[in-house]
């Protein structure tokens, strides 16, 4: 008998049926329901008037959640963490979705049946999965595998063998998902081979099968559109060896081993777009999409803004003078003799600015994912602005295609400057940048280098973008969400609802001839605890509309109902206060919904029955 499969049978046997193999909890595993679960996690928003279980009930059978009728909370959600969609964690919160499931909201807006249309994304993520049983207690024995990978690499060595790629269910639950970790995997072969072939060897596997039914791994990889999978077996699909083999030779080629954590943010460098714009209507929370996946995961950043007078120095960097206290020198022979006094000069010296800071940050920290953001990049000259970085931007496997060489005063600067150019770095650090881009001689973009930019298409007319600038990024639109809160404008004691108002200046007012891009988003306004006062609501809500929209398009007769006194001006009264009454009129005018103020309780008389005698 073999030693290797002898001591498979050994290891088998000592298993206990609580641990010891790749555990995954017993409910839903299809990428695209768990995507919809998290879905409804985000939209619970950790509320504390309704507990999870419940609110998951309402909403698994609303249209934009998928069809997840069957399935409850509790043990399915949990699963989500398997995939990336949320953080380890042993409670339910919003707060623990991670980038990964915003950026695949984002792409999909939110309808996660387009996945079917990115099958590399599920599959990358689902190879990106790291088994670590040292932080977990379902576990009775110290696992350490990807288990994916170690999946591909039995499925090569049997199908070299046999000629075919596949192996059966049983098999991979005996054999491959009671693995501890990669060097197993001659072990599991031979196991398997002999399995096959030795009668009593595989009575011997056949009685312990029961202790690794809570397998369900099989079950997972359904999801991967490069397998096929069924209730009997797993197979590596017709015409994808050679590209599961290229995977399994990077894997085996990289030293680094993915945490669980890192499978968030590493995620950006490989997957989504290096060079995005977000962009929508004003108030649609453009940045705010940014500030979620970028600066509340602690991602390193630089910002800058454009504006009209931003160019290539602003931009990039430039010699700016400062004021330095000097000694005095007194020349006593024909020496200078330093007498003690000092005296301000101007000196100019190298500022880097955004992208240079950017530039170097990524080139320094290489494993993490940096990012330059750019707010409002159609108000500034983007030709002007970029200058030569433009060629930059033609990226292949995420870095420049195309270098370019600096001037002299960049190129000094990066070989001088300890903060943020290369000077000062250990031997280490310089080893993992060319040798080119470490001199200065070219500057390239590396592939951690995310550049992603905002546009308010209401101000397109600034300085238009041309084609060539924009087919070298990818283009989100951040459409209008008109509830994303429950806010109220204060006028006149009454509460009248903000998203309300929106579905009403969006959807009826704002007609199809006037332009998409003046309606208004949900955060055009911001609320101070869930309520916009009235002054704010005139200044800057109806403000816009008068002086940005209805001077194109005209008032609506719908928001005056022929009321001539219903101009801008008349929203105030001569004092400088608001004309609240004139404010509620228009906001009757067009159906904005209001509060419903709660009923006083009545008190109780002797023939009134309580709820519980009821």
């Amino acid at each position: 008998m073999s030693k290797l499969s002898d001591e498979k049978l050994r290891k088998l046997e000592s298993l206990s049926n609580q641990g010891g193999f790749w555990y995954i909890t017993k409910q839903n595993l299809v990428f695209r329901d768990l995507c919809f679960m998290a879905k409804i996690l985000e939209a619970w928003n950790d509320r504390s008037d309704e507990n999870y279980q419940s609110f998951f009930d309402r909403h698994k059978t609303l249209a934009g959640y998928g069809s997840l009728a069957p399935l409850t909370a509790h043990r399915a959600t949990k699963n989500c963490e398997y995939l990336g969609l949320t953080k380890p964690s042993d409670k339910y919160s919003s707060r623990n979705l991670t980038p990964f499931y915003f950026a695949l909201k984002d792409l999909c807006n939110g309808d996660f049946d387009k996945l079917s249309s990115y099958p590399n994304i599920v599959n990358e993520q689902l190879e990106r999965i790291y088994i670590d049983s040292n932080a977990n207690n379902l576990y009775t024995t110290h696992i350490k595998i990807c288990p994916f990978m170690f999946l591909f690499k039995i499925l090569l060595l049997i199908g070299d063998i046999t000629k075919s790629y596949r192996i059966a269910t049983t098999e991979f639950k005996l054999f491959v998902a009671t693995a501890q970790g990669w060097n197993e995997y001659f072990e599991v072969v031979e196991s398997i081979l002999r399995y096959r072939n030795d009668r009593d060897f595989k009575i011997q596997c056949d009685a312990i099968i029961t202790k690794v039914s809570d397998v369900r791994y099989n079950i997972l990889a359904q999801n991967h559109s490069q397998l096929e999978v069924t209730s009997n077996d797993i197979a590596i699909k017709d015409g994808e060896v050679k590209n599961i083999r290229r995977k399994v030779a990077e894997y085996e080629l990289d030293d680094s081993v993915q945490s669980p954590e890192d499978m968030f943010s590493s995620y950006f460098v490989s997957t989504f777009p290096l060079q995005q714009i977000f962009y929508g209507a004003p108030g649609t929370g453009k940045s705010n999409t940014i500030k979620r996946d970028v600066d509340d995961n602690g991602l390193p950043l630089e910002r800058t803004t454009f504006h009209p007078d931003s160019d290539y120095s602003t931009f990039v960097g430039s010699y700016k003078p400062k004021v330095i206290d000097m000694p005095v020198l007194s020349i006593i022979g024909e020496k200078a003799v330093e007498t003690g006094r000092t005296e301000k000069k101007i000196v100019y010296e190298f500022v880097p600015q955004a992208f240079l800071k950017a530039y170097t940050g990524a080139w320094k920290n290489q494993n993490t994912p940096f990012f330059l953001i750019i707010e409002e990049i159609n108000r500034g000259n983007c030709a002007q602005i970029f200058g030569d970085i433009f060629q930059l931007l033609d990226r292949k496997d995420g870095v420049s295609e195309y270098p370019i060489t600096p001037d002299e005063d960049i190129q000094k600067f990066l070989l001088t400057d300890e903060k943020y150019g290369f000077a000062g770095l250990s031997e280490e650090q310089k080893a993992g940048i060319p040798a080119r881009v470490l001199s200065g001689e070219i500057m390239r973009l590396p592939k951690n280098l995310h550049i992603w930019a905002t546009m308010n298409t209401s101000d397109q007319s600034l300085f238009p973008i041309d084609s060539a600038f924009k087919r070298r990024w990818d283009w989100v639109y951040i459409p209008i969400d008109t509830h994303k809160e429950e806010w109220y404008i204060s006028v006149n004691g009454i509460e009248y609802s903000w998203p309300s108002f929106l579905d009403k200046i969006n959807d009826d007012v704002l007609t199809d001839e006037t332009a998409e891009d003046k309606h208004l988003g949900f955060y055009f306004c911001k609320a101070e605890d869930n309520i916009i006062s009235a002054e704010k609501f005139v200044s800057k809500v109806l403000f816009y509309l008068w002086n940005d929209v209805f001077k194109v398009y005209g008032v609506p007769e719908m928001l005056t109902k022929g009321d001539k006194n219903m101009t801008f001006h008349k929203f105030y009264n001569i004092d400088g206060t608001i004309n609240e009454t004139l404010v509620a009129k228009m906001l009757d005018n067009i159906g904005v919904e209001k509060k419903k103020k709660e009923l006083p309780i009545e008190s109780t008389t002797d023939e009134t029955v309580s709820a519980t005698e009821e």
